[in-house]
């Protein structure tokens, strides 16, 4: 997994540039002996403000005259042009206003004496869709969003939340107060807290978290994937199955399906070097488990290049690859491109070519299916190896690890639509039935490529992808 880590404590800092000199014409103007521009720093993503730090020490007003600072702050577009002012914000700590794009912000700084005036503005200070500030442009990629901006990119509505449904996390890890972790990510963004912790209120949604065998505490940050399937489903019930043993999962599978109407199994674990025969038959053993009428399995491609991960090479799981998003000059998201970390092609482990897959080129199974943001989202994390109490943060990962839960979600949601007409939820069988028909093209981003490519697979989603998919299912279901 690859991740870009920002914890809580970091501070991104800003240093002058480019310098505006205004006067006030007057007998005895000021004339400062030391003229420093103003230092802009920013406090630790989630609760971002921007401050102007300690300017007052860095101008001299000659004569010991009283010496006021007020302070403004512009707005310009990506390039630091084209600037207004903030109206409404005149103090030295601001929180910038959020937006549907990246906003470039400018502090100025006026000292005023008896003499006259001088003003200063700092450098640019980025702030992007998910409300972090970056110090430098270039930080900006990959874009970041919130669970909010996500739900609206997928064209999602009120009702469609996961409301009726199970979502199982299949895991290898034991996280450190998983259930706190994840209500301090649904608290900052208003989502349904955890039932049975404090201030859960009636909103609350079901985590269970079920240990099946052994596991160990992970040193990475691997919250993200239960966090972010209830972002995206903030109403469906979410059960974690956790084992060291390839072969307790894929049981797992059939029990949580057996016992808790579940049909959703998302996973954000994957292998990518050869392994001994024995533990190839014990992690294909989880996608043979997936292969049922009503159950889907979402797994990584991975996060090395080609070949891509094992097992999201079995038939029996949806693949997903990994796209980021770039901005247009007016800060505003444009298209998404392949990330270039994506697993894709023939695994290390090649696996027969599927019969939808019987239009493309070679012998063999290829991934991904399809696509979906891999990177600039953040999670809630208590890392081992310290009291509980400290280093708990926000820190922002990415990778395939994202992108197969954020499907995994959009299917629940699909299962969601399918139940109030009175049908079953999806078979992976029917699944990738519809997907390599094109059938679900319409709602997916190909990237400028028409049908299958090889490192985005049929595209990632786009507005419209759960209503589109549960239309390409009842289709595909009356013949």
């Amino acid at each position: 997994m690859i991740r870009w880590v920002l914890a809580l404590g970091a501070l991104a800092a800003v240093t002058a540039g480019a310098v505006t000199l205004v006067y006030t014409a007057t007998s005895a103007p000021l004339r400062p002996k030391s003229l420093a521009l103003p230092r802009v720093k920013s406090t630790p993503w989630p609760s971002e403000d921007f401050v102007v730090a300690s300017p007052r020490r860095d101008w001299r007003s000659p004569g010991a005259r009283s010496l006021k600072l007020s302070y403004a702050w512009l707005r310009c577009d990506l390039k630091g042009k084209h600037c207004v002012s903030l109206p409404g914000l005149q103090g030295r700590r601001i929180v910038p206003p959020q937006e549907p794009r990246i906003v470039t912000v400018r502090a100025m700084v006026t000292a005023s004496d008896g003499g006259g005036s001088t003003s200063v503005v700092s450098r640019n200070f980025y702030f992007d869709e998910a409300g972090r500030a970056r110090a430098r442009r270039k930080d900006l990629y990959p874009l970041a969003y919130d669970p909010e901006q996500f739900r609206h990119f997928y064209g999602l509505g009120p009702s469609q939340d996961g409301a009726g449904q199970t979502i199982v996390v299949l895991a290898h890890w034991r996280a450190r107060r998983l259930r706190q972790a994840v209500d301090r990510f649904s608290a900052l963004f208003d989502l349904p807290r955890v039932c049975g912790t404090p201030h859960a209120g009636h909103r609350c949604f079901t985590l269970r978290d079920t240990t099946l065998g052994p596991t160990r505490v992970t040193d990475a940050v691997e919250n993200e994937d239960i966090e972010w399937v209830h972002a995206i489903a903030p109403r469906a019930r979410i059960v974690v199955l956790r084992s060291g043993f390839y072969r307790d999962l894929g049981q797992g599978v059939l029990r949580e399906e057996r016992l808790d109407g579940a049909h959703v199994f998302s996973s954000s674990w994957g292998y990518h070097p050869n392994l001994p025969a024995f533990f190839l038959r014990d992690i294909y053993s989880v996608g043979r488990a997936c292969h049922h009428a009503h159950i889907v399995c979402t797994f990584p491609s991975g996060d090395h290049g080609p070949p891509g991960d094992k097992p999201s090479n079995s038939s029996y799981v949806l693949a997903v690859g990994g796209t980021v998003f770039r901005p247009r000059p007016d800060g505003v998201p444009g298209a998404e491109s392949p990330w270039r970390f994506g697993g894709f092609g023939v695994t290390t482990d090649p696996q027969p070519r599927s019969t939808w897959q019987r239009h493309l080129s070679g012998r063999y199974r290829v991934i991904p299916d399809v696509s979906a943001t891999a990177a600039g989202v953040g999670e809630y994390e208590f890392p081992p190896g310290t009291p509980n109490h400290q280093r708990a943060g926000w820190f922002y990962g990415g990778g395939t690890s994202i992108s197969s839960p954020l499907w995994a979600a959009l299917i629940a949601l699909a299962d969601q639509e399918l139940a109030r007409d009175a049908q079953p939820a999806i078979g992976i069988d029917e699944l990738h039935a519809v997907l390599y028909r094109g059938w679900l093209s319409p709602a997916l981003d190909d990237l400028g490529h028409k049908g299958w490519s090889e490192h985005i697979g049929w595209g990632s989603p786009k507005a419209g992808i759960v209503d589109v998919l549960v239309g390409a299912i009842e289709r595909y279901r009356s013949g």
